[in-house]
């Protein structure tokens, strides 16, 4: 019988190890897309808990932690890392009461910090990565904490990742740019490194100056950035929380705090190019 190879992994800011059985090779590629991290790997202690597991099988890399109601395997190295980030994200909410976690796009602009809420595949990451391409730094492309006594977010220093392939409307520029910082790729995802200018470091945080809705018209010709209803922001703002440790009452109430004080815009557009030029000229580089 093979000996096991079992290892802990600790991330900053998550209480918790993550173990390793038998994926040591997946500390790389997990390592290249988190920037400014400490990401550091110690022997496995048998008694010490760990809210997440990794383990190499017949199967593939097969996941379990806390949040998931039963475990999941990706055959493919980078898919398991992908996808491991959702629970990473979920553990580093758990360890800090009270923050908000919301399934969002955002980008400081010289007004003041920018979100954009949306399900997946509305657009969002490709658009995040059009924002830097035009000189708008990120502080994330998917999902942002909310500090709970101030109501900052927080940049988290996990690189952007774009769906492939890219959308036939983006431009050899653009896709010069992603192809000289891919950092990490597969046939269906690619992490792209951004440096400082273009990603604000890891703990990096910032008001909510505004939270822009995305309609994603591909069948349309125009980019219209106009302001909407704060009622309909709410709604989305909570249906993209999935930090669930707090009462629902409290989180209602945070979320009410946040949309009243920021400006409330809808973007419909198809030329992710377009858009991000347009944000910008609107709201400030």
């Amino acid at each position: 019988m093979v000996e096991e190879t079992k290892s802990l992994l600790h991330f900053e800011g998550i209480k918790q190890p993550i173990a390793f059985i038998n994926c040591d090779e997946l500390l790389p590629l997990l390592k290249s897309i988190f920037r400014d991290f400490h990401i550091r790997l110690v022997s496995f202690l048998s008694n010490e808990d760990t809210s997440i597991t990794v383990k190499r099988t017949a199967r593939g890399y097969e996941r379990s932690s806390w949040w998931l109601e039963k475990p999941v395997t990706f055959n493919d190295p980078v898919d398991a890392v992908c996808d491991l980030t959702v629970d990473l994200i979920h553990a580093f909410v758990t360890d800090h009461p009270g923050y908000l976690c919301l399934h969002s796009a955002a980008a400081l602009f010289g007004q003041g910090l920018f979100l954009f809420p949306s399900t997946y595949r509305s657009g969002k990451s490709t658009l995040s990565l059009h924002l830097a391409f035009n000189g708008v730094p990120l502080f994330t492309d998917d999902a942002l904490p909310v500090i709970t006594e101030t109501n900052e977010g927080m940049a988290t220093g996990l690189y952007p990742r774009l769906r492939l392939p890219l959308p036939d409307s983006v431009s050899p520029d653009f896709r010069s740019y992603i192809r000289q910082r891919a950092v990490l790729r597969n046939n269906r995802y690619c992490y792209v490194a951004l440096d400082h200018t273009e990603q604000l470091r890891l703990g990096t945080t910032a008001t909510i100056a505004g939270i822009v809705l995305l309609d994603l018209n591909l069948g349309g010709d125009e980019t219209i950035l106009e302001r909407t209803g704060r009622k309909e922001v709410i709604k989305e703002i909570i249906l993209r929380n999935f930090a669930r440790q707090n009462k629902a009452i409290d989180i209602v109430e945070r979320i009410y705090t946040i949309v009243e004080k920021a400006d409330c815009y809808k973007l419909t557009y198809s030329d992710p190019n377009h858009a991000a030029k347009k944000l910008r000229d609107a709201l400030g580089p």
